[in-house]
């Protein structure tokens, strides 16, 4: 039995009883919906205003693990690092360290190339404001091995470097809104090479340790791994959100209570001081933000409702943090699955700030006999690539570019996978009692899917100085895979137990032998 818990921090003002928020009826009933009918292990909503706090929780850390999340349990909380990184900046800018509208090449090494757009310079400010002309995401880096559930790691100081001298922008820098990952994270590469410091190490200096959040953090200690709600894809838990160099723009994991301290000191609650008033810098309009109205520092101005917010979600987590001015609450909503229409932050978040009427209706997963799901499990050809499809606590799941998540049955035969990319639909064809295939259906285009059967199909290639194993078989199970002399011809020999198609092992020197598992480079 899943039960929700409601906890109010009641201060006594002017001899009478002060007003914490409360959460509104329906944002609470939505959330416990979304978890109810599958769509997220659990999550956590915090609301503050100068009476107090609010902090309400609901489900488990995962769906293996029912323990009930509470203000103390570890979240990643993804793009909202972004307003941190943000915070930085404004603190140095405070202390005189350095200026919005300096140009970013000042505080890399001597000789860097940046790239350029009619012989503008790429400001701080702008790389804070998302007008830097730098793009929305990058590739990852040519020998980083290939993380399908942190498709952002790989990066280094020394790979951002050279992605900016290899590069060439679209446009001039402050011409255009485009949110950029990289910019963030070139903005905190570049804050922490100006002191010699490492990211993680300055951002702790100057802003999460005057805070008192020391449960915020990139690295987690062993205390802080304890208490982590790993992220979810549906019914599918994932590995941690990894973004190594690109940290600075959604690494950072927290907590509700250290969020709400962190809302307070944004909002003014918590006492000014020279770093609360470079705080408020951040929330001063700067530049559009079409569809919301303007940017600050990284902090969305969502003018139409007069709202103060950022939002972000990793691949299996999303957070919500933000605040209305005008009537002084602020809310943060944090969970453990990957957002979509049925495990959406954001509208819960405005809801509980009073910005919009009601919250988005929740669907309900149709009722599948369990055999008829198992008879759709196995590989399927799509295209020159496969899918494999599966189970996982008894719902089907889609396996595909590495990334695994449940299919939630919209009849007995229709399926539907959630990803803030776009949804799909997909129908299991049926003939004569046997599964011959699917369609799949996203973005407008329909894609055949034919089953499979026999041995898993394999292929490697080099890689730098390692060989890629790409093999593909049933789903979540893996092989043991042996070599011929030359590296070249590879063979199934027996199975073993793991999920994922992507693993790299270095072969000079070595058996050619090879355990594919869950974790990579453990055996």
């Amino acid at each position: 039995m899943r039960t929700a818990c409601c906890s109010v921090w009641i201060a006594l003002l002017s001899g009478a009883l002060a007003a914490p928020p409360v959460v509104p009826a329906d944002a609470s009933a939505a959330a416990q919906r979304r978890v109810d009918l599958g769509y997220t292990p659990g999550l956590v909503i915090g609301l503050v205003n100068a009476d107090g706090r609010t902090t309400w929780s609901y489900g488990g850390r995962s769906w293996s693990d029912p323990t009930p999340p509470d203000g103390g349990t570890v979240y990643e909380i993804a793009s909202v690092t972004k307003t941190f990184t943000a915070a930085l900046l404004a603190q140095m800018v405070g202390v005189g360290e350095v200026a919005l509208d300096d140009p970013v090449a000042l505080y890399l090494p001597a000789g860097t190339a940046m790239p350029a757009n009619g012989g503008e310079a790429i400001t701080l400010e702008q790389l804070a404001t998302h007008h830097s002309g730098l793009p929305a995401t990058t590739p990852p880096p040519a020998c980083a091995v290939f993380q399908p559930e942190s498709p952002l790691a790989g990066y280094g100081p020394e790979e951002i470097e050279a992605f900016l001298a290899g590069h060439t922008l679209a446009r001039a820098p402050g011409e255009a809104f485009e949110y950029s990952n990289f910019g963030i994270a070139l903005l905190g590469h570049a804050l922490a090479r100006s002191r010699g410091m490492g990211f993680e190490a300055l951002l702790r200096e100057r802003v999460l340790d005057p805070l008192g959040m020391a449960d915020t953090a990139i690295t987690l200690t062993p205390a802080l791994e304890a208490r982590r709600a790993p992220g979810h894809g549906g019914y599918v838990e994932r590995s941690p959100f990894v973004m190594d160099g690109l940290a600075p723009a959604g690494g950072l994991v927290s907590t509700l209570d250290d969020m709400l301290t962190y809302l307070e000191h944004q909002m003014g609650l918590a006492g000014g001081g020279a770093l609360g008033d470079a705080l408020a810098t951040t929330h001063v309009y700067r530049a559009p933000n079409p569809g919301i109205g303007g940017v600050g520092l990284a902090w969305w101005l969502w003018q139409s409702l007069g709202v103060v917010q950022h939002s972000g979600d990793s691949t299996g987590s999303a957070a919500f943090i933000g605040f209305h001015p005008g009537t002084g609450v602020g809310a943060v909503v944090l969970s453990n699955a990957r957002r979509h229409e049925n495990a959406e932050v954001l509208d819960l978040g405005l809801r509980c700030l009073g910005a919009i009427p009601g919250v988005l209706p929740t669907t309900a997963p149709a009722s599948v006999a369990a055999a008829l799901k198992q008879s759709y499990t196995g590989r399927y050809r799509l295209g020159a690539s496969e899918v494999g499809i599966g189970l996982v606590r008894g719902e089907l799941t889609l396996i595909t570019n590495g990334i695994e998540a449940t299919l939630y049955p919209r009849g007995p035969r229709r399926f539907t996978y959630f990803d803030a990319a776009g949804n799909a639909d997909i129908t299991f064809a049926v003939d004569g009692g046997e599964v011959t295939g699917a369609s799949l259906m996203q973005f407008g285009a329909t894609h055949l899917l034919e089953k499979k059967s026999g041995p898993p199909e394999l292929a490697a290639r080099r890689v730098c100085d390692e060989i890629e194993l790409e093999f593909r078989g049933e789903p979540l199970a893996s092989y043991v895979l042996e070599a011929s002399d030359d590296g070249e011809t590879w063979s199934v020999v027996g199975a073993a137990s793991a999920r994922g198609p992507r693993y790299r092992e270095p072969i000079a020197g070595g058996p050619r032998v090879f355990r594919v598992v869950e974790e990579p480079g453990a055996e």
